[in-house]
């Protein structure tokens, strides 16, 4: 998602096995932009469908991925125009972090 002063859309991408790609027309916007990952979640319909979400009755689950890589984000990467722009994130293994954890 773009910082300030750049501007535009947030763009999104998926992630697999360990990879993404965003084409150059698509985005990101060239300047700084913050970088969230999101873990998927498996709850058998799309997260926009409203009436899913009603008739399912409890919360989502956790987000496996820890918030600070997505909601509590610092990650940010400069978009340079006419490169090619490489980020990489290397998430810990939630196992390790939580046995971390006091």
């Amino acid at each position: 998602m773009p910082v300030a002063p750049t501007t535009g859309p947030t763009i999104t991408a998926r992630i697999t096995n360990g990879e993404y790609q965003l084409s150059q027309k698509d985005g990101p916007f060239v300047g700084q932009n913050r970088v969230e990952i999101e873990a998927d979640l498996d709850l058998g319909f799309a997260l926009d469908d409203e009436a899913a979400f009603a008739k399912r009755g409890k919360p989502l689950p956790p987000n496996r991925v820890p918030p600070e890589f997505n909601v509590k984000s610092s990650l940010v990467t400069d978009v340079k125009a006419g490169e090619k722009n490489t980020f990489d994130v290397t998430i810990p293994d939630p196992r390790q972090t939580a046995a971390r954890r006091p």
